[in-house]
């Protein structure tokens, strides 16, 4: 059976979290440490938690597999050896396998090693800035790695798919520069650009210094105007805005793994304060890595933190939001609107009257935002939603 493109996505995808970092930047909320001591424990509970979910996959590969951090790619070579190995179940028939890592961790043993996994290897390199400001607002130590330079030194060794990550920031950033050296990047080949604002969150040293009156007031709304024109700018470039965040060459060229779990699709979580979610079954394993090594072991024990069924009614208004962030857009049919059919046709008639969005009919009704209409996501969306029917 064809599978419409509306439907849920069929399949599972898999997001495996490694909590290992040289460093903790000032911006990080991610449950991480820098203690390579913990490696062996991670590991040993990691494989508990793989033998757990692994007949989920009896009968079919995974649709995705992404692994993330924390930088995976800066441990030890034997430990990511024996990470790989243990992934295997996974890794093996997966369309698509992500490792994300700091740029300066692809040395050409762990490329040599990533590259055997097979043709569907993708790497996300976390870049975060350009220049040294940037990186010092953000509170990384490492030196700045010239994106340029580092893609022409990747194209030269493997053939993944990569992809960089940017944080944008306030008074320091510089967007013709950043828009000169992305306009760089898509002519020498890179495959994807995910950009997103700073925003300080809770129980990070930047949240520290906010409340100590060490950052300026206004830091998150000008690091959100930049962000703003450097989305309109990088559109403008001919890069495919298929995501708020997300840019690709193509349309071909979307993070598979993202991209089914935006649509809806299954996912299972592994590792400390990874999430999952399978039917409407949603869980949040504990983010503290010493809990999450006492839970996983026993045959019958999880290390979840949280677990929620969602109700239908919930699990439609999630889908309804996460497919609003996409270029495919949202289909109409889905606003099931009973006695609300007025308000919500009135919505969609202010929507394209501002130019928020458009209403593709070429095979059937769907709302795509515009660039502007993605800035105001989530008004939009919440006014959808409060018009619509219960599913």
């Amino acid at each position: 059976m064809i599978e419409n493109r509306w439907d849920r996505p069929s399949g599972k995808a898999v997001y495996v979290q490694v909590p290992f970092c040289p460093e903790r930047c000032d911006y990080c909320a991610i449950p991480v440490t820098v203690s390579e001591g913990l490696l062996p424990d991670y590991l040993d509970a990691l494989e508990y938690e793989v033998k757990r979910v692994r007949n989920a996959f009896r009968d079919e590969s995974p649709v995705s597999v992404y692994i993330g951090g924390g930088s995976p790619t800066s441990i030890p070579q034997g430990s990511l050896d024996r990470l790989i190995a243990l992934l295997a179940p996974f890794l093996e028939g997966a369309k698509e396998v992500t490792f994300e890592s700091r740029p300066e961790a692809l040395s050409d043993g762990i490329l040599e090693r990533l590259s055997r996994i097979g043709p569907g290897l993708r790497l996300s390199l976390g870049m975060e800035a350009i220049d040294g400001a940037s990186l010092q607002a953000l509170g990384r130590h490492s030196p700045v790695q010239d994106p340029i330079t580092r893609l022409a030194s990747l194209r030269q060794k493997t053939q993944a798919s990569i992809s960089m990550d940017f944080i944008i920031t306030g008074d320091e950033f510089d967007l013709e520069s950043f828009l000169g050296i992305c306009r760089d990047l898509k002519a020498s080949g890179l495959d994807h650009l995910s950009i997103y604002p700073l925003v300080i969150e809770e129980k990070t040293v930047l949240s520290l210094r906010k409340s100590q009156g060490k950052t300026k007031e206004d830091l998150e709304e000008r690091a959100a105007e930049n962000w703003r024109r450097c989305c309109d700018g990088l559109c403008a470039e001919g890069w495919v805005r298929y995501e708020v965040s997300n840019f690709a060459r193509s349309d071909r060229d979307g993070c598979r793994h993202n991209i089914h779990v935006w649509r809806g699709g299954e996912f299972l979580g592994l590792g400390p304060g990874a999430h999952q979610t399978c039917g409407n079954v949603r869980s949040e394993n504990v983010r503290s890595l010493l809990e999450y090594v006492r839970l996983s072991r026993g045959e019958n024990r999880h290390p979840f933190a949280a677990r929620e069924i969602l109700s239908d009614k919930e699990v439609y208004y999630e889908r309804l939001y996460t497919n609003l962030r996409l270029n495919t857009g949202l289909p109409l049919r889905w606003l099931r609107t009973g006695s609300d059919q007025e308000s919500v046709r009135t919505i969609l008639d202010e929507i394209v009257r501002n130019g928020y969005g458009t209403v593709d009919r070429t095979n059937e009704e769907v709302l795509v935002l515009s660039g502007e209409g993605l800035h105001l996501l989530d008004s939009i969306a919440e006014r959808l939603l409060s018009a619509s029917e219960d599913p």
